[in-house]
């Protein structure tokens, strides 16, 4: 019912504004050189010939690049080359070095974050971070290219290694 309303309120509208579209134009011009406009004709007024509007299509606004949600890979490896998986170490050795290999290189804006049992001990860009008075046990360590605002990029697999103190009852 209210959508045959509407249809017969907008073709009463369309034929309204065909005839108000189709209107003479009259102009006159008073005692002080005032033009006056008018659809009626009056004593002294003189029919003007309106012209067809030009009309431009508006233009389609093209919808922005789509992005994608994944971040860029920029990082192909990262992998801690000392200490080796699964060997032991002794603490009269002294400090035990973490060695990283990366590739490509770091970029600046990017650090490496190094990780002994998940909990971080350094953040920096050096590909190398010695750890001193470990305490004998299993340990893990692991290392990652953070970004700037923090995001880990990329990070090596967990190495396990084992902690020894010298003992003179293994002699």
């Amino acid at each position: 019912m209210l959508e045959s309303v509407n249809k017969i309120i907008l073709l009463i509208g369309s034929l309204f504004m065909t005839g108000v579209m189709a209107a003479d134009v009259y102009m006159t011009v008073d005692e002080n050189g005032n033009p006056t406009f008018t659809d009626q004709p009056v004593e002294g007024s003189k029919k003007i010939e309106v012209k067809e509007v030009i009309t431009i299509p508006a233009l389609k606004n093209a919808p922005p690049p789509r992005t994608t949600s994944q971040p860029q890979v920029r990082y192909s490896q990262v992998t801690v080359t000392n200490p080796k998986q699964d060997e032991t170490y002794f603490r009269s050795q002294g400090d035990l070095a973490i060695n990283v290999s990366i590739s490509p290189r770091l970029r600046s804006g990017d650090n490496l974050a190094y990780f002994l049992d998940g909990v971080p001990v350094h953040t920096g860009k050096a590909t190398s971070h010695s750890l001193s008075e470990l305490d004998r046990g299993t340990h893990t360590v692991r290392v990652a290219v953070v970004s700037g605002n923090g995001d880990e990029l990329i990070t090596s697999e967990s190495i396990t290694f084992h902690m020894r103190q010298a003992s003179v009852i293994g002699r």
